[in-house]
Order: C-alpha cells, then sequence, then structure tokens
C-alpha cells in the first residue's frame, strides 16, 4: 500500500505544492510541511517493511531454519 498508493500521493502532492510555490500560490511553509509529510510517509513505509522482514525472520526461527 505504501509503495503502490500513499508514496506516490505524496510526491504528487509535494510536487504540486512546489509549483503552487513557484508561482506564489502559497507560502514557504506549506511547502515545507508537504515535503515533511512526503518524508514521513517514506519512513513509515520502510518501517513497515522492516517490521516484516522482523517477523519474517521470527517466523524462520521459530520453524528451526
Amino acid at each position: 500500500l505504501y509503495k503502490t498508493e500513499l508514496i506516490p500521493q505524496s510526491n504528487q502532492y509535494a510536487q504540486a505544492t512546489l509549483i503552487a510555490y513557484q508561482n506564489a500560490q502559497t507560502n514557504f511553509p506549506t511547502l515545507a510541511r508537504a515535503y515533511i509529510r512526503e518524508l514521513s510517509t517514506q519512513i513509515a513505509g520502510l518501517n513497515a517493511r522492516v517490521n516484516q522482514y522482523k517477523a519474517r525472520a521470527n517466523l524462520l526461527y521459530l520453524e528451526g531454519k
């Protein structure tokens, strides 16, 4: 979900906000929040992937592999 939906959407929002900022239609704090939101979404996706790998490692350990 992060890879296919959330990260691309947050990237599009950040890009749209950058264009709006360049055209003087929004302010810098809004632009900064958009990029913080994008980075936070990427970090959350990476954390989800790490947790998935930890769970897989624990299951493999319990199986004795």
